[in-house]
């Protein structure tokens, strides 16, 4: 038990600073106050992680909706996190070979279904929501339309960061119905 839990304490602990690292000195530029900003990285980096969602302001990510670092970071913190220890630990322990067959079978599903869940919900959403012509597309380009779909499939999963307000006035039903079927499903 010792030993397992000092894996996941330090899985946890590395993945977070590594992520607080990146936000504070490449996302959260715009924050002028030093102590402001490490707070913001290392909070949303933790919240991030755990998949809670929360954020330390009342429009969650919606100021960052345009900055590809904080995507990115939350993204592959959402997605690590949610991927859990014995699976970041089987990626790890596999690292220098990184053969499908090496993994476990645990692995291997998580990682597919989870891989599944986000395409099913990047690309639904994209199509919905370009049929639809929500707000989404209207107001941004195809870049910043992809991130944000890819970022509110990944996020709705389990997370439940958003950075854009969602309601149906900004995007479609059948667009919510694919983020509450993310919802259910994570």
């Amino acid at each position: 038990v010792g030993r397992t839990f000092r894996g996941i304490a330090l899985t946890a602990t590395i993945l977070i600073l590594i992520g607080a690292t990146i936000l504070y000195y490449f996302g959260f530029n715009d924050i002028t106050n030093t102590a402001e900003r490490l707070w913001a990285a290392l909070f949303h980096s933790i919240s991030a992680y755990n998949n809670a969602g929360f954020g330390l302001w009342s429009n969650s990510m919606e100021n960052y909706r345009n900055n590809w670092v904080v995507n990115i970071v939350i993204i592959l913190l959402i997605f690590l996190g949610g991927l859990g220890w014995r699976v970041t630990s089987d990626l790890w322990a596999n690292r220098r070979y990184l053969k499908i067959r090496k993994l476990s079978l645990h692995t291997r599903l998580v990682i597919r279904t989870s891989l599944i869940l986000i395409a099913f919900g990047t690309f639904g959403l994209l199509l919905t929501e370009s049929i639809a012509q929500s707000d989404l597309f209207i107001s941004s380009n195809f870049h910043e339309g992809f991130f944000t779909v890819l970022f509110e499939a990944v996020s709705a999963r389990t997370a439940g960061f958003t950075n854009m307000s969602i309601s149906t006035k900004t995007i479609s039903d059948s667009g919510l119905l694919i983020l509450m079927t993310l919802m259910f499903i994570g």
